[in-house]
């Protein structure tokens, strides 16, 4: 059985996406952080809008990993038929 890597399942635009999501969400988390402790301020109308935003690309960064992953489970799920013949 051919193993395919997650560069052959995965198109290069998703992976991008993959790569910039991540890092927008861990500034975000970063700036939250440093609203709560009041070491920076931001207006809050904008920076609640921001956080919706940052909210609706994570939960696209997580179908696009919930799709790869079940791509993966199907590939690598042994087939029955080259079982029974041996």
């Amino acid at each position: 059985m051919d193993e395919k890597t997650l560069d052959q399942v995965l198109p290069e635009n998703q992976k991008k996406f993959l790569i910039v999501s991540n890092y927008v969400i861990a500034v975000t988390a970063a700036l939250d952080l440093m609203h709560l402790t009041n070491f920076f301020t931001f207006p809050l109308q904008y920076f609640v809008l921001f956080n919706l935003v940052v909210l609706g690309i994570a939960l696209m960064n997580y179908r696009i990993k919930k799709e790869i992953n079940e791509k993966l489970k199907k590939m690598r799920k042994p087939d029955v038929s080259d079982d029974e013949e041996t």
